[in-house]
């Protein structure tokens, strides 16, 4: 079976832009000497900087990644960058298997607070900012039961992502 580069790569990148969301991301052009015409998507793992080019037909996966910020390249190679990775994904799986998740009918004031974290009506550099608070609060009503605390913790979580997406609007305008 042959299949078409471009279509394993389109499948990459979906897979990148998915992770761009869930760590500190940015895109940058002409970052690279050696291959000045690619975008490259820096992410911030918490095990350290991984980096991938991207193709222009992609590009549209990642309108919610920031382009306004530069980094230079650590050096990593390809070996370091999925080792950092495979260190990423090991860690989180291991925070993850001490989770219990409460599933069941919710207080109708907890589902009310929870849908002011929906950002999709925003422009994609606040999105960027309010998306890591929608996740937060996903996780909260994952983990914790129904009471007077989760609701003031989801008020209070509303306040920051309030104030997070405000200070955001100090970022440069998205092209059109």
């Amino acid at each position: 079976m042959t299949t078409d580069l471009s279509v394993l790569y389109r499948e990459r990148a979906h897979l990148l832009a998915n992770l761009a969301t869930h760590y500190p991301s940015h895109l940058q052009y002409h970052s690279d000497p050696l291959e000045p015409g690619w975008p490259v998507l820096y992410i911030s793992l918490p095990t350290g900087q991984a980096c991938w080019h991207l193709s222009d037909a992609d590009l549209d996966l990642f309108t919610h990644v920031r382009t306004d910020i530069v980094e230079t390249w650590d050096g990593h190679t390809t070996d370091e960058k999925y080792e950092r990775l495979d260190r990423a994904t090991a860690e989180e799986s291991d925070d993850a298997d001490d989770t219990e998740y409460v599933v069941g009918e919710r207080h109708p004031e907890v589902w009310r607070l929870h849908g002011y974290f929906d950002y999709g009506h925003l422009p994609p550099r606040l999105q960027g900012v309010s998306r890591h608070f929608a996740v937060t609060a996903d996780v909260l009503l994952a983990m914790l039961p129904d009471s007077p605390e989760l609701t003031v913790a989801l008020r209070k979580l509303l306040e920051a992502k309030d104030c997070s997406v405000r200070a955001a609007l100090e970022l440069p305008a998205d092209p059109e």
